[in-house]
């Protein structure tokens, strides 16, 4: 039940307890690997394109790294023959 309504609600209960400027949540989109990208920056920070596509880059890198290595792990289990 992590729906998107929940992400965001989270990502702004975090940047309460972590921030002590006033943070949004702005939605990055999809990359091929990571479905409705969320992330907190400061309010002031929220219409930065550059910084906007800096984080779309690195949670797309971050999203694409942990599948790739899904798929290592499951390959080995093949190998070692266990059901992934």
């Amino acid at each position: 039940m992590f729906t998107p309504a929940l992400q965001a609600e989270l990502l702004v209960l975090f940047g309460l307890l972590t921030s002590h400027d006033e943070r949004v949540v702005v939605d990055l989109g999809d990359s091929p690997h990571a479905k409705g990208m969320k992330v907190l920056v400061p309010r002031e920070r929220a219409d930065d394109p550059a910084l906007l596509r800096r984080h779309k880059q690195r949670v797309a890198a971050e999203a694409a790294e942990r599948e790739a290595d899904r798929r290592e792990v499951e390959a080995i289990a093949r190998a070692s023959g266990m059901e992934p």
